[in-house]
């Protein structure tokens, strides 16, 4: 009987180790990496990449997601992940060392501010970088 109570508390365990395994990519919205004019040049204008230019209402906003990714070439996540403008699917790809180096880079120049709006895109990027270190799997 102690042998059953063993084997059926290891299977449980590699059971529940499978089912929180994590994938070497995630998925994202773009405002997780902060306001346009601080992530553009890394990820593109948030707006539909098939149009030349974003609307001219403010209020507006494109479902644009970003794919960070980790031990996997891009070819791969563009295959996952690809564009279609048909599907109204827009990602933009970042790898994790550069994702992980923009929100440092970003929280660090929000470090003096003392404004409301700074405090809380600075709780918001220190928010996305753990999601990002939380979902994406380390090495293979």
């Amino acid at each position: 009987m102690k042998f059953h109570t063993l084997l059926l508390i290891l299977c449980f365990f590699c059971v529940s180790s499978c089912l929180n395994s994590t994938k070497p990519y995630g998925v994202f919205d773009y405002e997780d990496f902060g306001p346009q004019s601080m992530v553009y040049e890394k990820i593109g204008m948030e707006w539909w990449q098939w149009n030349n230019h974003g609307s001219s209402d403010p209020n507006s906003k494109d479902d644009i997601k970003v794919v960070v990714y980790r031990d996997m070439p891009l070819s791969q996540i563009k295959s996952l992940f690809p564009v279609s403008e048909r599907e109204k699917k827009d990602f933009r790809y970042f790898e994790f060392s550069d994702a992980i180096q923009h929100l440092n880079e970003s929280i660090k120049r929000l470090e003096p501010e003392k404004e409301e709006w700074a405090i809380n895109l600075k709780k918001h990027l220190i928010e996305t970088k753990k999601r990002i270190i939380k979902e994406i799997k380390v090495g293979n």
